[in-house]
């Protein structure tokens, strides 16, 4: 019964019972790991990694909520996902960038596969960025996990991030674990107010994203249908309803699936359409969104940048606290609840 009460418990949130007891062991084991020595120093030289491996949607809120910190502190480096490497290759920065194919966040293979290469990973990152000797790491994640282990190897001066069960107890800052109820964002700047007090942005398009504004181009409603997690699905009903009220503009379909079948609907009762599934980069992708009067999608990164840049958007979203936790921030955004 005691098992059972500790395996339910928000401490252990997995929905994998199997992950749970992991996070059990680490916690027990993170006991015998010895106390570090911790500073304060911070300067224009420090050198300060931001450890995010996490969907797109994610990082866009973290590099629009640090876009002053990357400016101010050129040392600044980032341990993302390999897809969150290629959205910051979208910005203006240069820094340095590291990548991680964490199992929580990749979505394509196998369990056994992607645990594989998450330790690969792990340790070779480990041997690769300790000599880097960091001031400061931020773990911009809201349940930090493992990710606090790996931190803790690499001997940065000072580790900061959320409440994340006994594995806290690495930290030498602690953040609030959040509620379910709160914003990204706002769990994002919370971490970044515990050591830059007035550094962190509210959320507002800039131009650290690499974009032509100089474009020809008008009149276009992209429809974005595809969901990152694949959970929710739109039938094509709606979408040829919608489009018919907007004969007058050139319809983009963009994702990460081909979408033919939906092309072959629309086309067959809109006078413009065009499929650019899955031949985008993602830096074409924004310039896109820009390019927009109307977005519709599915998931939060095209809806946070649609919705920074100010573009009329409308969101499907499953549920009301996925809505609080994720939903974009913008006066031209509509969301709609989607079974």
């Amino acid at each position: 019964m005691k098992t059972k009460i500790l395996m339910t418990n928000r401490k252990y949130p997995y929905k994998n019972p199997m992950i749970n007891y992991i996070q059990v062991a680490f916690d027990q084991l993170v006991k015998i790991f010895p106390k570090r020595k911790s500073t304060n120093t911070l300067s224009k030289t420090s050198k300060i990694l931001f450890v995010k491996p996490d969907h797109l949607g994610d990082c866009v809120l973290m590099l629009e909520t640090i876009k002053n910190i990357i400016k101010t502190y050129p040392n600044t480096e980032f341990l993302l996902s390999p897809q969150g490497i290629e959205l910051f290759r979208s910005t203006v920065f240069h820094n340095k960038t590291y990548s991680i194919r964490h199992f929580m966040h990749n979505r394509e293979q196998k369990f056994m596969k992607k645990i594989f290469f998450f330790i690969y990973d792990y340790f070779k990152l480990i041997m690769k960025l300790k000599k880097n000797k960091y001031d400061f790491i931020f773990l911009m994640r809201s349940e930090p996990g493992n990710l606090i282990t790996l931190s803790y190897f690499l001997g940065s001066k000072k580790l900061v991030g959320s409440e994340a069960g006994g594995l806290s107890a690495l930290l030498d800052i602690r953040v609030r674990k959040p509620k379910s109820s709160d914003h990204e964002s706002d769990n994002q700047r919370k971490i970044i107010h515990s050591v830059f007090p007035s550094m962190s942005n509210d959320l507002s398009f800039s131009k650290i994203w690499k974009i032509d504004y100089n474009t020809n181009k008008n009149k276009i409603t992209l429809i974005m249908p595809n969901s990152g997690d694949r959970s929710i699905e739109i039938p094509s009903s709606y979408w040829i309803n919608e489009i018919s009220r907007e004969a007058h503009h050139h319809i983009i379909i963009a994702g990460d699936q081909d979408n033919r079948k939906l092309f072959d609907n629309f086309s067959a009762v809109h006078p413009s359409v065009e499929n650019l599934s899955k031949k985008l980069s993602i830096e074409k992708l924004i310039q896109l969104i820009h390019e927009s009067e109307m977005v519709y999608c599915l998931d939060s990164f095209g809806a946070h940048f649609a919705a920074l840049m100010g573009k009329k958007t409308k969101v499907f979203s499953k549920n009301l606290p996925t809505l609080k936790r994720w939903a974009a921030h913008g006066k031209n955004v509509e969301y709609i609840f989607h079974d």
